[in-house]
């Protein structure tokens, strides 16, 4: 598990990195602590008991401050090889955000003369439509 905390300190368990975890029991309260995110790519690999099945855990959490989400993701023993269960990209299997929202800004520039961008979507952008805009939340910046 040191190793783990190491990397977590470093912000290294993220989706630039595969992690393999192989542990004789299913993630623990320790791991909560782990600085993983919505794009970590970590598979928690432990031996099912009396068996001789390997059960596969996919982990990540949605932003580092959340609860950790364990997906079941497969299990492997010697007899019949890997079955891997997640089959769609993991973006897709993550899209549920559990009601978090992000604060964002976003900065239109409408100088189609140095970029190519048609003047439909500067005005539309430029509009509020599509968005919903609260200068509590989001910062919106128009460019002369």
């Amino acid at each position: 598990m040191y190793y783990l905390l190491q990397n977590s300190r470093q912000r290294s368990l993220n989706g630039s990195y595969y992690w393999l975890v192989w542990s004789k029991e299913k993630h623990t309260t320790e791991t909560e602590t782990l600085n993983l995110n919505i794009d970590t790519e970590m598979t928690w690999a432990q031996p099912e008991p009396n068996t001789s099945k390997i059960i596969l855990h996919d982990l990540h959490k949605l932003n580092y401050s959340r609860p950790i989400n364990s997906t079941v993701a497969g299990h492997w023993d010697s007899e019949e090889g890997l079955h891997y269960n997640l089959t769609q990209y993991k973006y897709v299997r993550r899209h549920d955000m559990r009601g978090i929202v992000f604060t964002a800004g976003l900065a239109v520039c409408p100088c189609t003369a140095y970029m190519h961008v048609s003047t439909e979507t500067v005005t539309f952008l430029s509009s509020n439509r599509g968005f919903v805009c609260d200068s509590n939340t989001a910062n919106y910046i128009t460019c002369p």
